[in-house]
């Protein structure tokens, strides 16, 4: 397991990498101090799961999940916020956000950081598996099985489409059927 950790204070890092160390002897940690090239970080390794500070000298918490969310992009890893002022209005926005989980630094313990980082991991795998298996099934239901070309269902779905956007912006539209 392969976690990140970004917080610009080194005792808050050291009592973190603790925890983890205690509660999870073989993860790997990576420790970075602010959220700069945090994007490309992630996308140049395999990170499980990232530990994320919410008050960071350039850039709050919120706002690199606020990044992630608008990115529409489903390749980062889960994240757990963490933070030192325990804000109940923050950690609900982080939730909707997209946090995994908040937890607060003053009571932080191997235990509890070890399953809020597992909870985060198998939420992640949970739903990558179903927006998969959902993107299956969307494509086998446009399919014929016979042909492997679209069905009428596809034909429906693509023709209103573009029925919409041609309403939407006032352009003519034609369709043809030929037998």
């Amino acid at each position: 397991m392969h976690l990140l950790v970004v917080d610009d204070c080194p005792t808050d890092q050291q009592i973190i990498k603790n925890c983890v160390e205690e509660a999870m002897p073989h993860a790997m940690l990576t420790l970075r101090s602010d959220c700069t090239e945090l994007a490309q970080l992630l996308g140049a390794s395999a990170v499980d799961c990232v530990l994320l500070d919410n008050n960071l000298p350039t850039a709050s918490g919120l706002g690199v999940l606020n990044a992630f969310k608008s990115s529409a992009s489903n390749r980062y890893p889960p994240i757990v916020m963490l933070t030192g002022t325990g804000n109940e209005a923050v950690a609900v926005e982080a939730l909707k956000l997209g946090a995994a989980d908040y937890l607060s630094k003053n009571g932080l313990s191997p235990e509890g950081l070890s399953k809020a980082v597992r909870g985060a991991i198998d939420g992640h795998r949970l739903r990558t598996q179903l927006q998969r298996h959902h993107d299956s099934l969307s494509r086998m239901s446009m399919l014929d099985t016979q042909t492997g070309l679209r069905n009428r269902a596809a034909f429906e779905d693509r023709l209103e489409h573009l029925v919409d956007s041609a309403e939407r912006y006032g352009r003519a539209s034609a369709l043809l059927v030929m037998d």
